[in-house]
Parts: structure tokens; sequence; C-alpha cells
């Protein structure tokens, strides 16, 4: 059998020569000449999508787990961009370290953030006429970019500090509730506090605002119009429909 450079290099004059006389390229040859590029390919992909953790965690324990991931997880999209996004659940699966799990879940979110596509949105102001008796059963349709998802720690300190070339932070135990907005193709995450988590979370799964401010404090829903006046403002809402 020839060596790996030598299927390489007859590969690459043939490419280039548009030479389709490869009889002597075997399937075994094909996969002996290529097969580590395509798993390197992988690696690659997984470290691209959680850069952040790359940086956080410990290189030669995290390279290792890249590793295994990708031997016992073929992509599942023909898309390399979509590969790996279930990383996190690998990382508790091995009993990875809690924030690089919980960097894991950031980062797969502010991925899938990054492809949902932006629809023009709403101005809160045009419906200022609507009766306020007709809010309660109005459903609300938001960016298709809109993700929220919670941790068990601080995952932005680990970004800022990144961002800022700060040393590592060592986090505590802290559970967080985040929502990922967008603006000028850039996407950002921020942290609510659990009764907006839970009231935004009810909106993207189709209840009407009566029925997702249902179990909220007097307090919260007093100050409601400004939590709709930051969506809005962020530009998260693209219709609204009112129900008799």
């Amino acid at each position: 059998m020839r060596s790996l450079k030598e299927l390489q290099d007859k590969m690459f004059q043939d490419i280039l020569q548009n030479n389709k006389d490869t009889d002597y390229l075997s399937h075994a040859h094909r996969i002996s000449a290529y097969g580590g590029g395509y798993y390197k390919r992988l690696e690659d992909s997984i470290r691209y999508k959680f850069s952040t953790l790359v940086w956080y965690a410990d290189p030669t324990s995290l390279n290792l787990l890249i590793e295994k991931f990708v031997r016992k997880s073929p992509p599942d999209h023909y898309n390399i961009n979509f590969y790996g996004l279930n990383f996190a659940n690998f990382l508790q699966e091995e009993k990875a370290d809690p924030v690089w799990i919980d960097l894991a879940i950031t980062q797969a979110n502010l991925h899938l953030s990054r492809y949902g596509k932006k629809h023009p949105s709403i101005d809160l102001q045009n419906y200022a006429h609507v009766p306020s008796e007709k809010w309660t059963n109005a459903t609300f349709t938001f960016q298709p970019f809109v993700r929220i998802f919670t941790t068990t720690h601080p995952t932005q300190v680990i970004f800022n500090a990144k961002a800022k070339n700060l040393e590592k932070p060592t986090l505590q135990k802290e559970n967080k509730f985040f929502f990922t907005h967008k603006s000028e193709g850039k996407v950002y995450f921020e942290s609510q506090d659990k009764i907006e988590h839970e009231i935004l979370s009810a909106l993207l799964e189709g209840a009407t605002l009566s029925q997702a401010i249902a179990n909220a404090p007097l307090e919260f829903v007093e100050k409601l119009f400004e939590t709709f006046h930051k969506w809005q403002s962020y530009g998260l809402i693209t219709d609204i429909q009112f129900y008799e």
C-alpha cells in the first residue's frame, strides 16, 4: 500500500490535472488519505463554535473530550455549521466541569441565534389605540434569533474576561437566566430575572399575555410596560395578534 503522503500527493496532482482515471485509489486508500482530515475538520468546528470554552478550559482535558465526542458523534446535519451543538449534553454525560457545561450551553445558544433570521420589528406606539382589555388575549411573535437558556454559573463573567484579556475568573455557583438579541450582525446575551424569563418563555411558546403573567407577582405586572419597552428596543417583537 502506498504511504499516506504518496496517496495525498497523487490525489492532489490528479485534481489539478482533472485526471479522472483514479482506479488506483481504492475505498481503503481514500479513507487512509483523508479520514484524519475529516475528523480534524469536525474537531476544528467544535473549537470554533465553543471558542470561549476553549479559552477557559484546561486544553489537554478539553482536547481529549473533543476527540472522544467527534469519534462517537457522526454529523446529523449536512451543514457543518450545525455540527456539535449538543456538545453540552456530551460534557454532562462525561461529568465535565459544570462551568464548562454552562459555557457550552451559552455558546450553542449564541451560535443558533447568530444563524436565526432577522425580520422587521414592530413599534408598540402603533398599538397605543388598542383597548387595555384586548391585551389580555394578545399573542406575540418574536424574532427567530431570540433564544432563552439557563445556566448554573454567571458565564457572562468569563466572556467579559476573555474580551478584555483578563485572567480567567473563578466562578461561584449562581443560577442565571439569559436571552439573546442581535444588533448590526452581532449576537449578545443578557441576564434577566426569573419572572421575566418565565414570561418570555411562555410567550415564545404561544401563550396569551394573560396566561404568561398568570403567576407573576403584582409588582412585576405593574412594570410590565418597561419589560416590553426593553424587548422593543432590541427589536425582538415582530407581530402581535389580538383575540376575542
